[in-house]
């Protein structure tokens, strides 16, 4: 939790001064909340699917529950919008600055164009070793919520960064 407090602080400070506060205001709320609603959504449908009613008050869910024959422990513990942001940020970061070397060692140089995809193969990794569904919802959720916001709403000096494209 620390560690992703550290990393949402630090990607706040560096955004804000790129978009200002209220860009930066209005590009948290979008993925916490498009983040938050899917995985609402996901939950009633896995419901839907099970019958199970601990599913809709439970924050996180061991997927190996899902199968009938095996019985995996349920334990509760929270998830929050930090993880959905942080995937959002590497694709904001990719589309700032896609060719800044971030790491560089002699063999391996890490790009910030290929931060996004090391983000969310390590984020699907951590939902395959840990079990949370709702780990792999928050993820993908909060990338693809981030990248369709720069991408096609995202205003920049009056217009929309799609029209500056064209």
């Amino acid at each position: 939790m620390l560690v992703t407090v550290a990393i949402v602080g630090a990607a706040c400070k560096y955004f804000e001064g790129v978009w200002g506060s209220i860009e930066l205001a209005k590009f948290v709320v979008i993925v916490n909340v498009t983040s938050a609603l899917v995985s609402v959504i996901f939950q009633v449908f896995i419901y839907a699917l099970t019958f199970d009613t601990s599913i809709l008050y439970v924050t996180l869910y061991h997927w190996a529950c899902l199968i009938p024959t095996r019985r995996a422990p349920r334990y509760e513990s929270y998830v929050n919008g930090h993880i959905a942001l942080i995937l959002a940020f590497t694709a904001a970061l990719k589309q700032l600055i896609p060719e800044q070397v971030l790491f560089s060692l002699e063999p391996v140089r890490l790009r910030a164009k290929d931060v996004p995809a090391l983000a969310v193969s390590l984020a699907l990794l951590a939902t395959i070793l840990t079990g949370h569904f709702l780990l792999a919802v928050f993820s993908l959720t909060g990338f693809y919520s981030g990248w369709a916001y720069l991408r096609f709403f995202q205003v920049r000096e009056g217009l929309f960064l799609q029209q500056l494209k064209t």
